[in-house]
């Protein structure tokens, strides 16, 4: 009986032993950092992400694109000398064929969404009116990652008369910029773009943050 006895008592320990094994255990998963990128060079006969060459994927973008222009009413914060004015427009993008480039995700980024291999070209796109003039000249970058369909631009431009010299602040404001959001649609077939002044006003009690539109093209 007492050897019956010893050889439970050693079927219960390996159990047991297991069980406080796996209480002490504290081990996490390994953090690797946040989401890491290579900016690296693309030559024009270089194929995109999705397999075409990048001179003849951002040359669907330049243009011409006709459209309208349509400047917004003047605020509070800021006066447009052509307030609500409607014009036909034509934009053009000119591109800057030595910036092609591709910002590769190389790594990083445990548990967190990183964006996807991104092709970029920087350029100048311009709006002119029916008789040629061009009256909205500015510097952009557009972007492309390969999980998204068109490309696209977002861009803040200060001082806002980098943007246009017919517009006045009206308020004492901190940090202001026109934020210009452009896009792409399929195979460049169309541009849309708007345009917004965006700033803080500044008082006895602290600011308090606005954005009014200033433009928008379609």
């Amino acid at each position: 009986m007492p050897d019956m006895i010893h050889r439970g008592a050693g079927v219960l320990t390996a159990p047991l032993l297991l069980m406080l094994v796996g209480c002490l255990d504290t081990t996490e998963p390994p953090d690797d950092g946040p989401c890491e990128y290579d900016l690296q060079a693309l030559a024009s006969t270089d194929p995109t992400p999705w397999g075409v060459p990048v001179s003849e994927e951002l040359a669907r973008l330049t243009g011409p694109y006709s459209g309208t222009w349509t400047w917004s009413p003047s605020t509070e914060e800021i006066d447009i000398e052509n307030a609500d004015a409607v014009l036909e427009a034509e934009a053009t993008f000119e591109l800057d064929e030595s910036s092609y480039r591709i910002n590769r995700h190389i790594g990083g980024g445990a548990g967190v969404a990183c964006a996807g291999d991104a092709v970029q070209a920087d350029g100048v796109l311009s709006f002119a009116d029916s008789d040629g003039v061009t009256f909205v000249s500015i510097p952009i970058t557009v972007e492309r990652t390969n999980d998204q369909p068109v490309y696209q631009v977002q861009t803040q431009l200060s001082p806002i008369s980098v943007f246009s010299s017919g517009l006045t602040e009206l308020v004492e404001v901190s940090e202001t910029s026109i934020r210009g959001l452009i896009n792409w649609g399929l195979e460049g077939e169309s541009l849309h773009a708007t345009f917004e002044y965006t700033g803080q006003t500044i008082g006895p009690s602290g600011g308090q943050g606005f954005i009014v539109s200033v433009a928008k093209f379609e």
